[in-house]
This record gives C-alpha cells, structure tokens and sequence, in this order.
C-alpha cells in the first residue's frame, strides 16, 4: 500500500491559490519514482512534505493553512 502526499498543483484549477505549486508533470515522475522505490509514503513535493509534517505535529494548523489557502483564494 501506498500513499501520495502532495501539494497544490500548477493547473488552471490552482490559479488562484497562493502559494508555490509544483509542476504536474515533475510531481507525476516524482510518484513514479517513489513507487519504483517501493517507498510507503511518497511526498512528490516540498509543499506535500511540509503539510504531512504539520498534520503530523498539530493536525488543527494544518486545517488553519488549508482554511487560509482556501479563502485567500
């Protein structure tokens, strides 16, 4: 089992968050590799890395940020 932990992506979609986004095309290369390497969390992202580890430590900041990003928007 796996699981892909990213960041926002650069789409269209996403214009509007501010914030950085990765590319899709980098990201989806990064979860190739990350499966490749049988790895069981794959973080394709810094964005993706920093918000698991805030979930991790205090997982109501990270409904701050995402709530934030949101309205931000």
């Amino acid at each position: 089992m796996h699981t892909v932990n990213l960041g926002p992506i650069d789409i269209e979609l996403a214009q509007e968050f501010p914030t950085d986004k990765a590319d899709a095309y980098r990201k989806a290369e990064n979860i190739i590799a990350g499966l490749e390497q049988d790895e069981a969390a794959i973080f394709p992202d810094e964005t993706g890395r920093q918000m698991f580890e805030t979930w991790r430590s205090d997982y109501r900041e990270l409904e701050r940020m995402v709530h934030d990003m949101h309205h931000a928007a």
